[in-house]
């Protein structure tokens, strides 16, 4: 993880203190001043009274000294504020912020599909951002984070140019030792990203299997079921996503020994992202008249699951 540099001032509130929102946190505060925004529970807690204690994906150790609170209008004094919830909990994150946001720029590193769409309801559209991280992390325990990895990030607007405060973010984050370029088609990234989702995660769920499981049959062939499936939708949607497949399968390879978030969720009986994943798939795709069997399939294992 970077040392602390000298960079213009930017104050971030990330709205989300779990393993995704607290790495950010641990991170971007190296470089600059940051509030971490969550609900009372076991793991705010103990950061309102104790460093964070993170273990990085080298295994060294250290711990970060945190603002966390769990007052919403806090974000009326910053310049970015970054959604880091899970998918399912971004309506109510937004109503949260809604009341306190004048003109900063919303971003967020969600997975799934929609969130976009949320975020421009509630603020103008042009201050929208966008990214995708596989920033990997898990909170092993209140006040305990493990990084596992820092992965690569891409930032973008979807309906503006990005100009100087999206290269300002790639810089924080890359200066924080996250890779992060910026794109010009954010909208693009996040259905490749999904495309690797809808394969990876529903079928480790399901099977409760690491992911280097899916290296072969029949992990392998429910995996390019769904992702070709999912890359036709995308296609009617007007984004040809180049060997999704092989970039699904590239994942599942350099990540053989993790645990997807679904499979986390499952174990422990948490409700999942598959709406956002899958599920977004199959609303997609009967919206354009295309049949998504694989996909429905694998949405209601899930939910017979955990949901």
């Amino acid at each position: 993880m970077a040392v602390a540099v000298e960079l213009s001032p930017m104050q971030v509130a990330i709205v989300g203190a779990g393993a995704v929102g607290s790495a950010l946190g641990a991170t971007l505060s190296t470089v600059g001043p940051v509030t971490l925004v969550g609900h009372e529970n076991d793991h705010v807690r103990a950061l309102q009274t104790e460093p964070l204690r993170v273990t990085l994906p080298d295994g060294a150790k250290r711990a970060v000294d945190l603002d966390v609170v769990t007052d919403h209008a806090v974000v009326t004094d910053v310049d970015l504020v970054i959604l880091a919830v899970k998918s399912y909990d971004t309506a109510q994150a937004l109503a949260d912020v809604a009341p306190f946001l004048d003109a900063v720029d919303l971003f967020t590193v969600q997975n799934g599909l929609g969130n976009l769409e949320q975020m421009a309801d509630v603020v103008e559209p042009t201050r929208v951002i966008g990214a995708t991280t596989t920033l990997g992390a898990s909170i092993a325990r209140p006040g305990r984070l493990t990084i596992e990895s820092v992965g690569t990030t891409r930032v973008g607007r979807p309906w503006a140019e990005n100009g100087p405060t999206v290269d300002a973010i790639a810089e924080r984050f890359s200066t924080a030792g996250l890779d992060t370029s910026v794109v010009t088609d954010i909208r693009r990234a996040i259905w490749e990203k999904v495309l690797i989702n809808v394969g990876i995660n529903p079928v480790t769920a399901i099977g409760q299997v690491e992911n280097g499981a899916l290296r072969r049959d029949p992990g392998r062939s429910l995996l390019e079921a769904a992702v070709r499936e999912g890359a036709r939708v995308a296609a009617a949607a007007g984004y040809r996503i180049e060997a999704p497949v092989t970039k699904a399968l590239d994942v599942v390879a350099a990540t053989a020994g993790n645990r997807s978030s679904m499979l986390r969720d499952v174990d422990a009986g948490s409700r999942t992202e598959i709406a956002a994943l899958n599920g977004a798939i199959v609303e997609q795709g009967v919206a354009l008249g295309l049949p998504v069997p694989v996909n429905r399939t694998l949405t209601g294992a899930v939910y017979l699951l955990a949901g």
